[in-house]
């Protein structure tokens, strides 16, 4: 589902120039890059130094011409201010996070007031109980096999947005 994915996230967080975007778990980059074609300034983060140094490499250009920061860190600790982006994504990573909760409020902490905020990912297992609830609360869940234009999400498939 990766890269498939990466068109649903940027539709659901229409992106403006004007707009600082952050995408936690940025992995290679390829996300950062597609959303650099639309905002002039973006951020990444991953928890992997081989792939924030990959970012760094591939996008060097970008990094120089101050349009994009690349942070190794952890997800749960998240490195910027308090209201700093415009919009943020999570794509494909919080079913490989033990504790989702601290991550998902870090981005609320850093996401200005009036954000837009999107996460996808593939569930380990049914991701609507109890434990869930909190987090879901004010967002929309789109699941079981949501169809989009050009793909069909597998019904493991979640894609939050607020």
């Amino acid at each position: 589902m990766h890269a498939s994915a990466y068109p649903i996230v940027l539709k659901k967080l229409e992106l403006r120039p004007a707009d600082y975007y952050l995408d936690v778990a940025c992995g290679g980059g390829k996300l950062l890059a597609a959303a650099l074609e639309t905002v002039d300034h973006a951020a990444g983060l991953d928890h992997s130094s081989a792939a924030v140094e990959a970012v760094r490499e591939s996008y060097a250009a970008e990094i120089a011409a101050h349009r994009l920061d690349v942070r190794q860190g952890d997800a749960g600790d998240l490195p910027w201010e308090d209201g700093t982006f415009d919009a943020i994504s999570i794509a494909n990573a919080l079913h490989l996070i033990d504790e989702p909760m601290p991550v998902l409020r870090e981005a609320c902490r850093v996401l200005k007031p009036g954000g837009r905020f999107v996460a996808i990912t593939q569930a380990k297992e049914p991701i609507e109980g109890p434990l869930w609830a909190p987090i879901r609360r004010g967002m929309t869940l789109y699941s079981d096999a949501v169809s989009y234009t050009h793909l069909t999400l597998p019904t493991t498939c979640r894609v939050w947005c607020c």
